[in-house]
């Protein structure tokens, strides 16, 4: 307990850049809250979604952890798959805007061309839909490190 403040029950550490941010002492783009958790983008993303989940409750490292911090910890993972579903959601939206101006513009401007791509549907199997969402940097590492386990 030596880098947490005795402040009551916040558990805020002591020159803790994560707790900052869940203070609102330092300004981040939060994309997701619960009572329990905060998830902001990182401010240097290695992808394009990548998003930090700290709790709000501080926890100086993993050794810290006990069976209490339970709960805690799968708030963490519901609330980065909320972060990854709402991106899904949004890609798609994005993704099915840009067919509609695509095929308008077909229309009006060539004709052939709006039949040729009913013809040839855009889809985005799973592996491109994960390359946006996940990044394929992070698919790499992933790979890496199974590749390296066995």
């Amino acid at each position: 307990m030596a880098d947490t403040e005795q402040e009551g029950d916040t558990g805020r550490g002591r020159d803790c850049l994560f707790c900052g941010i869940v203070a609102g002492d330092i300004p981040a783009d939060i994309v997701h809250s619960t009572a329990t958790t905060v998830a902001f983008k990182d401010i240097a993303p290695a992808a394009p979604l990548h998003v930090l989940v700290v709790p709000r409750r501080h926890i100086t490292d993993a050794a810290q952890v006990t069976a209490a911090d339970g709960p805690v910890l799968a708030d963490m993972l519901m609330a980065a798959h909320a972060v990854a579903e709402e991106s899904k959601r949004r890609v798609e939206g994005e993704l099915a805007s840009t067919r509609r101006r695509l095929r308008s513009i077909t229309r009006r401007r060539i004709p052939e061309l709006d039949s040729l791509l009913g013809e040839l549907e855009l889809k985005l199997d799973a592996a491109e839909l994960e390359d946006h969402v996940v990044g394929r940097w992070a698919r790499e590492q992933l790979k890496a490190s199974d590749q390296a386990a066995t």
